[in-house]
């Protein structure tokens, strides 16, 4: 299971259903009362935020506002989360030490990137 953080909430991806079902329980009680229900964001506007993204710095925020509030295992697992993403592209961190490619110093796209898909725990690519 991933454990990662948008923007500055962190939610555990077991818990993910259980807000999606409290969402659909608060829509139909504002049908209920007869409100309006609030405009869906497009898509395409919600992508270019960037909110959609786990970013590493709000991650590392995150895990350590959660240690210092003695809940050490949520940020243990928020790092070890961080730490499942790199592993798997530890070879451009491997580039970026060693410098075993000059392509590293122009092209942003093969350095180690500071934000991912947090759904599919993948690189982006943008």
């Amino acid at each position: 299971t991933s454990f990662f953080s948008a923007a500055v909430i962190t939610i555990p991806t077991s818990e993910i259903s259980k807000l999606v079902e409290v969402k659909e329980e608060i829509k139909e009680l504002t049908k209920q009362k007869g409100e309006e229900e609030e405009e869906e964001v497009p898509e395409e506007i919600q992508v270019y935020s960037g909110y959609h993204n786990v970013w590493l710095r709000d991650n590392i925020h995150v895990a350590y506002a959660l240690y210092v509030d003695g809940q050490v295992q949520l940020a243990i697992d928020n790092l070890q989360s961080i730490a499942y993403f790199y592993q798997k592209y530890r070879h451009r961190f491997v580039t970026a030490v060693f410098g075993e490619s000059d392509e590293f110093l122009w092209n942003v796209m093969v350095r180690p990137h500071i934000r991912f898909n947090g759904t599919t725990v993948s690189e982006n690519e943008e």
